[in-house]
């Protein structure tokens, strides 16, 4: 009967060390970011691990040659999904085979149209067939691993004398597909991506419609500061990974996460504050990515101004003076209603971003646009 027990104790000991190591692995690699892709932009399919081995993802592959009636801009296949790894078992010191689920996402319109872009919702590629995967630990020696895993790591590329792997990566033989957390582009250093320089030349603003904040008037001439969304090259911010800088409004905000999701490209989802916080990106019409925000933090001042008001300015506003609200259809006043109303302390605010200004082809002051904002 001891024997008989001290069997049990030592079973229910491996046990439980068997056990702790997994949710020691799995604490490991909670909030890592795992992507698969060609390494030069594209197309890519991201993992984010979370609690207990569950994790999200998404997959896309962006096929701008792909263009048609309605969708001039190209096509944009992928798909949101979520799962979770379960059942891991210890190989040997640098490697976990573990079982894999994965489901896509409920909701997921299989094809729409919108901004001239054709959106496809595709399985998710890389993990389509999965059913168990492995797992390599940071430290494991180049020559264990499987030829397709190395093709699909970019190690090669990126360190070719490396003898082992510096991350945590996943290889899912089924569908032969590497996975690997940190940056997969060829290149050794993180990179800085900064907003492109405006094309507005505020020493010849001839027939050219700007936005500005309208900020005073004395002695006929009104001051304006003409500003400008940052925007950001399509290509830099494809390429973006984890630890890359952006700069905005002159701050570097550190990059620690990146996510997509209608439509935008969110960068520390969930930090709220804006110095070292989330920075949502949109692609605009010129293919360049700006900040959404609904603050000033993504405009720039290019220069101030003074112009003076002529009798043949025309004022379009498109708010309510009395309630702040929306108009249907704007008001058209001339340069002394302008006057007026700017003048008015009850009236909201003409320094707001919500302004546009025209200039004629000899330079001057022709037109003055308000829209409406909500958080005006």
């Amino acid at each position: 009967m001891r024997k008989i027990l001290a069997v049990l104790l030592v079973l229910v000991m491996m046990a439980s060390c068997a056990c702790a190591e997994e949710t020691d692995l799995l604490r490991q690699i909670r909030g890592k970011l795992f992507e698969f892709s060609s390494g030069v932009g594209g197309w890519s399919t991201e993992i984010i691990v979370g609690e207990d081995g569950n994790f999200s993802g998404n997959f896309h592959d962006s096929e701008m040659g792909e263009t048609g009636e309605g969708y001039p801009d190209g096509t944009l296949y992928g798909c949101y999904f979520q799962g979770q790894f379960f059942d891991l078992r210890m190989v040997d010191e640098y490697t976990w085979t573990m079982g894999i689920t994965v489901e896509m996402d409920e909701g997921q319109a299989p094809e729409t149209i919108e901004g001239g872009i054709r959106y496809v919702t595709s399985p998710p590629y890389g993990v389509e067939k999965a059913q168990t995967v492995t797992l390599y630990l940071p430290g494991t020696p180049v020559d264990r691993l499987p030829e397709g895993f190395m093709f699909w790591s970019h190690l090669q590329e990126i360190d070719p004398d490396a003898k082992v792997i510096p991350y945590y990566a996943i290889w899912n033989e089924e569908d032969e597909a590497g996975f690997i957390t940190g940056p997969v582009t060829v290149r050794t250093e993180s990179i800085v991506v900064t907003a492109l320089a405006s094309e507005v030349n505020p020493d010849a603003l001839a027939s050219v419609a700007v936005n500005a904040r309208i900020t005073g008037y004395k002695d006929g001439f009104l001051t304006a500061e003409i500003i400008v969304p940052e925007a950001y090259d399509a290509a830099e911010i494809e390429s973006l990974r984890v630890d890359d800088t952006i700069c905005t409004q002159g701050q570097e905000v550190k990059i620690r996460s990146i996510t997509e999701e209608d439509g935008y490209i969110i960068l520390n989802k969930g930090d709220y504050e804006f110095s070292d916080g989330s920075v949502w990106l949109y692609q605009g019409i010129d293919m360049n990515y700006e900040i959404a925000e609904y603050d000033d933090h993504t405009w720039n001042v290019l220069a101030t101004i003074k112009v003076p008001v002529s009798d043949h300015l025309i004022f379009l506003d498109g708010i309510d003076p009395s309630s702040g609200e929306s108009l249907r259809n704007p008001t058209v006043h001339n340069g002394a209603d302008f006057l007026s109303m700017m003048g008015d302390a009850m009236d909201p605010g003409f320094a707001a971003n919500n302004v546009m200004v025209v200039f004629d082809e000899h330079g001057d002051l022709a037109l003055i646009q308000r829209y409406y904002v909500p958080w005006q």
